[in-house]
């Protein structure tokens, strides 16, 4: 009995252990994940972090990071667990996403920092409704981030962002960060550090209402791509990179491209001796009075003729201290280095010569200056007749085309009798280049001796009747400007099975033109 008694004591005494044993790993357990979760609060790889937050906000499984969100409208990184939430998902090493059904998701690691991963490109892109981020002060380290392209790329609505101490020392690609942000006025960027930045290509391209961007410690010195950097920011009035030091850039084509309220940008400190693709850099700017360039070596880029194309209210160009090619100026300009604003030798440019020497340009008035030729301009054109209109204006036939040249400079096809491929973008008359603008109305109408016809990006307004009755019209192209108009019937009865190529637009604005000049042709 006392054997049996033992036994049976021996068999509980054991099993405590266990069950002993077993909670206390259980809580050892726990204390690890806890410990583990306190060192290593990481985030998922950008597109996976957004592909884990579209799909807890929309219930879903199949969501990808660029698949547009309706849902959210607010993320935050908090310092507390969020109650009353509707759901909650993984998005990373001890860090939980929570939705509260809302709209709002917030960001929850019980470690001291969020860490982002070296891969953060496209972490919070396309939302459509998400107008507010905030990474909390002190909440995130983006130290370790290499890859922020397309961080916020395609956020439509979003207006703020806090940066709390958003770290970029080491990254490395900020191509198309806020591309498409169209509702974001103003980025205090002032901790953003540059020094392993090769790629700003497209970083605030689209931004519509970008009306303020503030620099501090980004040099530039070693990004290679800013192509497109600012392009289409339509509300940006000025810019001060004066940051911008010494640059090893290759690439500035397009950069401030079509911003159609810039006046100012302040870029004294900005050189480069590597560019090799520069063309539109300042294209469709035309509020931009200013323009130093002098830093810049462009003796490598073979490209350069639409640097300025549009900018028709500049004051002042310094130009690059070297350039290989051309530069077209807007209008007729003067050198001005003495900046006493009048010329300081007899004669207008229509762009800058090829040259190892910086000019002060400043645009040619007729009322103050004494008219010069211009010094770089190609031979005329032969001409076949000159006439004056009943506006005192001249008339100039050229190869069956006829052209009126207004005072600013421009020139205005008022008849086409030419037979063929007909051209029309610009036109050169007495050692000057003027730019056409306007086909007037009727110009060519009934002319049944043109085949093809191109119009450049220098037109504007194709005038109504313009090419009506062109029957053997079978071919247009067009590159197009952005504010071309093509007035009622301008192409009616041409050719039945015409074709038309459009270049220069894209979306929508394209298939709007491409359809009206169809529909005309089909009338």
């Amino acid at each position: 009995m006392k054997r049996k008694l033992g036994n049976l004591l021996f068999v509980i005494t054991a099993l405590l252990c266990f069950f002993v044993l077993s909670g206390n790993s259980s809580i050892l357990s726990k204390a690890a994940e806890t410990k583990t979760a306190t060192v290593n609060g990481t985030l998922l790889e950008g597109e996976s972090f957004c592909a884990a937050v579209k799909n807890l906000a929309n219930g879903k499984t199949w969501m990808q990071y660029n698949t547009t969100d309706n849902k959210v409208t607010k993320i935050v990184f908090v310092s507390k667990t969020p109650t009353g939430q509707k759901g909650s998902k993984s998005v990373g090493t001890g860090v939980t996403a929570y939705y509260d059904g809302k709209g709002v998701v917030s960001v929850y690691s019980a470690a001291e920092k969020i860490i982002f991963p070296e891969n953060s490109a496209y972490m919070f892109s396309y939302y459509a409704n998400l107008a507010q981020i905030d990474f909390g002060n002190g909440r995130i380290n983006t130290s370790n981030a290499v890859k922020m392209s397309g961080m916020f790329r395609g956020d439509t609505s979003l207006k703020t962002v806090n940066f709390g101490n958003f770290n970029t020392k080491n990254a490395y690609d900020m191509s198309w960060m806020f591309g498409g942000c169209k509702n974001l006025t103003d980025l205090d960027l002032s901790s953003f550090e540059s020094d392993r930045v090769y790629s700003t290509e497209g970083m605030f391209t689209g931004c519509d209402m970008l009306k303020k961007v503030i620099f501090r410690k980004f040099n530039a010195k070693g990004v290679g791509v800013m192509s497109s950097m600012f392009a289409n920011c339509k509300s940006l009035e000025s810019i001060d990179l004066s940051c911008f030091g010494p640059s090893e850039v290759v690439k500035i084509n397009n950069m401030f491209y079509a911003c159609d309220s810039l006046k100012n940008i302040i870029i004294p400190n900005f050189s480069a001796t590597n560019v090799c693709e520069a063309d539109s850099m300042f294209a469709n700017c035309p509020k931009l009075e200013y323009i130093d360039m002098r830093s810049l070596d462009l003796s490598a880029a073979p490209v350069t003729d639409s640097m300025l194309y549009e900018c028709y209210n500049l004051k002042a160009v310094i130009t690059p201290k070297a350039t290989r090619g051309f530069m077209d100026f807007p209008t007729l300009m003067v050198i001005d280095n003495n900046s006493d604003g009048k010329p300081d030798v007899a004669g207008t440019y229509h762009k800058n010569p090829v040259s190892d020497t910086i000019n002060r340009m400043i645009p040619f008035d007729e009322n103050t200056m004494t008219y010069a030729p211009a010094l770089d301009t190609p031979k005329d054109e032969p001409v076949e007749n000159v006439n004056e209109n009943v506006y005192g204006e001249k008339e100039v036939t050229i190869k069956g085309v006829t052209y009126r040249f207004n005072t600013d400079g421009s020139a205005v096809v008022t008849k086409i009798t030419a037979k063929g491929k007909v051209s029309i973008n610009k036109v050169t008359y007495e050692k000057m280049t003027h730019p056409v603008r306007k086909i007037e109305a009727g110009a060519c109408k009934g002319n049944k001796k043109i085949k093809s016809l191109t119009i450049g990006k220098n037109v504007t307004v194709v005038g109504k009747d313009a090419f009506k009755g062109c029957k053997k019209l079978k071919k247009i192209s067009i590159d197009a400007n952005k504010s071309l108009k093509i007035e009622k019937n301008a192409f009616k009865k041409i050719a039945k099975k015409a074709t038309i190529s459009v270049k220069g637009i894209k979306g929508k604005k394209k298939s709007k033109l491409v359809k009206a000049i169809k529909k005309q042709i089909g009338a």
